[in-house]
């Protein structure tokens, strides 16, 4: 088996500040993007290109009531309803849910939750700056 071989291509090459996170989000078949912005803000970034040509839109900001979502966040069908929903980590330990009450092609999200599922006191600042990652250890 060969090594993949990387090629530099240029420093943010889509013109996207601090992404956090990406996920096809709309259930289109590409890449999606979502970024934290200013005051709390969560930067959002269609791909209107293809999964092998992403092409970005200009951001939105609060994209689908998702809001103060996190650099650092993970995209998660948790309730196996075909749709994504977000969890978060915020810098006093906590972990935030957004619940996607939309559809897999339409998301909504609702106020976040936060220690959902018992998941308090994830860590400190400088763990939940690294971000939440789940994982599924039945399959």
């Amino acid at each position: 088996m060969s090594e993949p071989v990387f090629e530099f291509s240029g420093s943010n090459p889509f013109g996207m500040s601090s992404l956090s996170n990406l996920a096809d989000i709309d259930h289109d078949g590409d890449l999606d993007a979502f970024a934290a912005g200013t005051g709390n803000s969560t930067l959002f970034y269609r791909n209107t290109g293809t999964a092998s040509n992403p092409v970005f839109a200009a951001p939105q900001t609060n994209p689908f009531g998702l809001t103060n979502a996190g650099e650092k966040n993970a995209f998660v069908d948790i309730d196996n309803d075909d749709d994504l929903d977000v969890f978060a980590g915020d810098f006093s330990g906590n972990t935030r849910f957004f619940k996607n009450t939309g559809t897999a092609t339409n998301p909504a999200f609702a106020a976040p939750v936060n220690n959902p599922f018992g998941l308090a006191n994830v860590g400190t600042p400088r763990c939940v700056q690294r971000g939440v990652k789940l994982h599924n250890f039945e399959n």
